[in-house]
């Protein structure tokens, strides 16, 4: 009939043309599921960015299906580097310590100078990428240094004016110098010779005059009786 409508054709709508598609719910979730389970079971890669000549993440991601830290791309400049320490200070070296930002590193540069002498920069270029320490030769004995590491790559060295460059810097002190400290031992002992010397000749001439004034004499004359005796049988006779 005209104006009847067929509850079995308008609850299947295959019966006018249009596809029906039966979609799973729980597709996406598992699928989900399996992927965290797989990072999972693969792990974190042996990295850290504080390891002297640390084999690049990404190396190590190839030849064991481990996972690494995010690092922004060569075409963007690097964070400044962690500075972690001074250490092994002398009287004219010290080695200087960092930790690798999470950024595409080539090479890293050590920028130095004295404190109170920031005029007098010195700029140590070319420290290869998998280096995490350096040494510093050619310093002064007893002198306060201020020393920064940068990170460089093809879009250029990291800025020291962030707001974390701080980190990327330290100060340190070199010792005095073992000349320095020989030489004043040596004229210390000089001195408590030298005084030693003069105490002694002081002691021996004090002594000696004691000693000359215990054994002086003073003459006194005594008469002789025997010789008394003889004049006075003399005057008797007479």
């Amino acid at each position: 009939r005209k104006g009847s409508l067929d509850p079995f054709c308008a609850s299947s709508p295959s019966a006018v043309g249009i596809p029906v598609f039966m979609l799973d719910d729980y597709s996406s979730e598992e699928e989900e599921e399996e992927e965290t389970d797989k990072l999972q079971a693969e792990g974190l890669c042996d990295y850290h960015p504080c390891r002297h000549l640390q084999t690049p993440c990404d190396v190590l991601q190839k030849s064991s299906r481990c996972l690494c830290p995010g690092l922004s791309g060569e075409d963007a400049i690097p964070d400044p580097p962690k500075l972690q320490e001074v250490s092994q200070t002398t009287d004219t070296s010290a080695l200087v310590h960092w930790c690798a930002p999470n950024s595409v590193v080539r090479m890293y540069q050590l920028i130095y100078h004295p404190e109170a002498r920031a005029e007098k920069q010195t700029v140590v270029r070319e420290i290869y990428a998998l280096a995490r320490e350096h040494p510093l030769h050619g310093l002064s004995p007893s002198t306060t240094y201020n020393v920064c590491v940068l990170a460089s790559n093809k879009a250029g060295l990291s800025l020291t004016r962030t707001s974390e460059w701080r980190k990327a810097c330290a100060t340190f002190t070199t010792k005095p110098s073992f000349l320095f400290i020989f030489a004043g031992l040596c004229g210390t002992s000089g001195l408590l010779l030298l005084s030693t010397f003069v105490l002694s000749v002081c002691l021996y001439r004090k002594c000696k005059t004691r000693q000359g004034e215990q054994y002086d004499t003073h003459l006194v004359s005594y008469k002789n009786p025997a010789f008394d005796y003889p004049l006075k049988l003399q005057t008797l006779s007479l």
